[in-house]
């Protein structure tokens, strides 16, 4: 994990951008462009997904589309994985314990790192 806050901008810089990106996310009908490694390192959800025999390891494309979280929440997730900080939004926080509570996957997903 980064140890300077130089290191974690880098990160967040590269969420949602589609250079030397290698893993797509389906939300709500859109694309998030991110990067397996960094993905797999920080959560042991996405980690899985990458090494074991599942679907997304193939074809590259993690799809949340019927997951119950937006677009926005996701990247609110997305963006703490990156960084490597747990400064979520007030404002989706109620939302993510509200979908995470009926998504098993999505409680691991916020547990995992």
């Amino acid at each position: 994990r980064p140890n300077s806050g130089a290191e974690q901008r880098d990160f967040v810089g590269l969420l949602n951008k589609k250079d030397f990106s290698d893993v797509t996310l389906m939300v709500e009908g859109k694309q998030i462009f991110g990067h397996q490694v960094i993905l797999a390192s920080r959560s042991t959800y996405f980690e899985a997904l990458f090494t074991h025999d599942f679907s997304e390891k193939e074809s590259r494309v993690v799809d949340f589309n019927d997951s119950g979280i937006s677009y926005d929440q996701l990247m609110q997730l997305l963006r703490h994985i990156y960084s490597d900080n747990i400064k979520i939004e007030s404002k989706y926080i109620y939302d993510l314990l509200s979908v995470s509570s009926h998504h098993s996957n999505l409680i691991l997903f916020l547990s995992a790192g």
